[in-house]
């Protein structure tokens, strides 16, 4: 039987997941256009705080697919963990992602440090991120997104 707990339990267990792997804070969820590299620091645009509701809507749409779902936590930040929710698009990337038919939990070793951007810095990364194109696929390989 497949394992599709409720947004909220799933996340509960990423949490302990977490803790007994020594990450500690609260989620903070946020989407691919939220991150940004700056240097060999992340970095979190200033509106992430929508975040929350999308993770659980795409989440959600993850179950109803019945092609698995894997929350990640991927960086610390200002003391919350940051994380993600991936869902496979197609069967052929579900079994590419060795995705179970349910919830399936990870963590990024190491954790890498991120922070909350100001709204100029912020500005200044994402321009960054136009003029070379690789920074762009580099976070899209955070988040197990080919582009």
């Amino acid at each position: 039987m497949a394992d599709y707990p409720p947004f909220h339990e799933a996340v509960a267990r990423l949490v302990t997941f977490a803790r007994s792997e020594g990450a500690q804070g609260e989620p903070l969820f946020v989407e691919l256009d939220d991150v940004a590299f700056d240097g060999d620091g992340i970095a979190v645009g200033p509106h992430h705080g929508r975040s929350h509701d999308a993770a659980a809507r795409a989440y959600d749409n993850a179950v109803a697919r019945r092609l698995g779902v894997t929350l990640t936590a991927f960086a610390q930040c200002d003391g919350l963990l940051c994380c993600f929710v991936y869902a496979p698009r197609t069967e052929d990337e579900s079994i590419n992602h060795m995705m179970p038919d349910g919830l399936k939990l990870c963590i990024r070793v190491p954790l890498r440090q991120a922070f909350i951007a100001t709204p100029t810095r912020w500005r200044r990364l994402r321009l960054k991120e136009w003029v070379r194109p690789h920074l762009r696929r580099s976070r899209a390989y955070l988040f197990n997104k080919d582009e």
